[in-house]
This record gives structure tokens, C-alpha cells and sequence, in this order.
């Protein structure tokens, strides 16, 4: 599901999507993407859009880089398209790639200034996210305005990409 504006306020991004990991997505080694963290994604790399129509019969995997939520880090982290329906994506998780959610745990994409970043974390670490000190000014002006996403507070919490 769509990031919400507090979320997005106290993260500091433009867009995002947040979802947990299921039973099955833990046990077989991936994690659906929503059609808008599909629209984020293909928004930054429409190479895969363009792939997910025309290459159905060539070629069902590819992998795309993140940005480690955490450490800023590049992440590859392999795309998986649906056999029946291309439209459909996964995003493989594995040690190696350093993308590896654990069951019930809150995984996320993040969308700022043109990068993807991925990560995960517990749900109680993401719901205490959104619990602000009531004379937070970034709190207060998402709760009673609806404060407009495009000004910038002072919570750059994503760090800044390395650069390889």
C-alpha cells in the first residue's frame, strides 16, 4: 500500500509503498510488489516497463539496484515477473543480495530524488515512526494541515547513496 503522507513527511521522501512480509512470501524467498510500488519502480526504470510487455517469452528474471535503506549502500536485487501475468512482479530475497525480510516484518520502497531505496524492519520499530512528540513541528503540521510533502523539515533519514 501507498506510503502515508506522515510516513512520507518523517522519512523525507517523495513516495513509497510499505507492505508486510506474509507466510508465503517468507517461505518461498520473495515479496509482492503492489501496482504502485510497481509504478515507482518502473516510474525510476522504465526499461522495465517496456520489458514486462515485450519480453514475456525471453526472459523472466532481471534484477534492478536499490539503495540499502539502512546503510546507503547499492543493493542488486533480482525482479521476478509472473509466468501468467507480466504485469505481476516479485523482488527476490536473499542473504547474498543483503535484501532479506523475515516473516511478518514491515519491508518498504522508498522513492527521493531519483533513487529506490528498499529495506525492512519490525513493526513495532515502523509503527514507532509515526509516534512524534506533540510539539514536533513535522508532526503537528501533517496531522492539522496536511503539510505539503515538497517542503523540507529536517529529517533526512535515508542516508545519501555511495557512490561505487
Amino acid at each position: 500500500m501507498k506510503l502515508s503522507l506522515l510516513h512520507r513527511v518523517l522519512l523525507g521522501v517523495e513516495s513509497g509503498v510499505v507492505s508486510i512480509v506474509s507466510e508465503n512470501e517468507a517461505k518461498q524467498g520473495h515479496v509482492t510488489v503492489c501496482s504502485e510500488g510497481r509504478e515507482i519502480i518502473f516510474g525510476v526504470h522504465s526499461e522495465l516497463a517496456l520489458q514486462s510487455t515485450y519480453k514475456k517469452n525471453d526472459q523472466k528474471e532481471t534484477s534492478i539496484e536499490f539503495v540499502d535503506y539502512k546503510t546507503g549502500k547499492p543493493l542488486t536485487v533480482p525482479v521476478i515477473f509472473s509466468e501468467s501475468d507480466f504485469s505481476k512482479i516479485s523482488l527476490g530475497c536473499s542473504n547474498e543480495t543483503g535484501f532479506r525480510p523475515r516473516l511478518s516484518e514491515v519491508w518498504f520502497i522508498l522513492k527521493s530524488n531519483g533513487y529506490l531505496y528498499i529495506g525492512s524492519m519490525n513493526r513495532i520499530d515502523w509503527d514507532m515512526l509515526a509516534l512524534r512528540d506533540d510539539n514536533d513541528q513535522a508532526y503537528q503540521d501533517v496531522i492539522h494541515y496536511g503539510y505539503d510533502i515538497s517542503c523540507d523539515y529536517e529529517y533526512p533519514r535515508l542516508p545519501l547513496p555511495l557512490k561505487p
